[in-house]
């Protein structure tokens, strides 16, 4: 089921690539692994996928150390716990909910004690610009973590002083039960204003619009893997 499901999806990111005019290369998927055991995430990276997403250090750190021997590039999209980020820096290969200098500035501090560290895990001098998406609030929800879009000018700027960190894209969840299409377009739109063409955007329920409008990166989990395991 989980190759027949990976290959469907492939063909579907495809078709909607194809859609506008975008080649289906342009677009990464990248497996939201959060919930599933380490059984079905090599699984999948044996299929051939690479990119993987997790939402919570412990889950995070506990399936990097299970599945040590595989080439799996690990990706944290969870709320960002400052006091997790140079354990987190440790294990990723880029960090896409970035939402406030606060977090800037220890990403910073902690990739520059990693990167002149004696720890077996230290950061290689290639690894100094650590890869950050920046989450936007697009849909200025209360609850929702993330920059509001007026902030992101600000928060840019911050980053561009800074030696070891790279910020490639935005990135956003919009506002459930509307029309994502809206939200995606106006992310694109704010990116381009700010000279960003990356944009992790849709996961499985609108990543086909999202493709539509731009995405460079869509989040699935449930379309891939099936619905997430009950916790007991």
């Amino acid at each position: 089921m989980l190759e027949e499901r990976y290959l469907e999806l492939k063909e579907r990111i495809a078709i909607a690539a194809k859609s506008v005019g975008r080649a289906p290369s342009e677009i990464m998927l990248l497996a939201v692994s959060k919930g599933q055991n380490a059984e079905s995430i090599r699984t999948v990276a044996e299929l051939g996928l690479k990119n993987f997403g997790e939402n919570y250090f412990q889950e995070l750190s506990s399936k990097s150390a299970e599945l040590s021997d595989t080439e799996i590039n690990w990706n944290f999209q969870g709320t960002l716990q400052r006091r997790k980020i140079k354990d987190i820096l440790k294990i990723t290969s880029s960090i896409l909910s970035v939402a406030r200098i606060e977090e800037l500035e220890e990403i910073e501090k902690r990739a520059n004690l990693l990167l002149h560290s004696n720890d077996s895990r230290r950061l290689q001098p290639a690894q100094c610009n650590c890869s950050c998406y920046i989450e936007v609030n697009i849909g200025r929800e209360p609850r929702k973590n993330g920059v509001l879009p007026e902030n992101l000018r600000a928060l840019l700027d911050f980053a561009e002083t800074l030696s070891n960190v790279k910020i490639d894209g935005l990135m956003t969840v919009p506002p459930a039960e509307s029309n994502p299409s809206r939200w995606f377009a106006e992310l694109r739109e704010l990116g381009m204003r700010n000279g960003i063409s990356k944009f992790s955007m849709g996961m499985s329920s609108d990543f086909e619009s999202a493709i539509r409008e731009g995405s460079t990166m869509v989040r699935i989990g449930t379309a891939l893997f099936g619905e997430r395991p009950s916790k007991i």
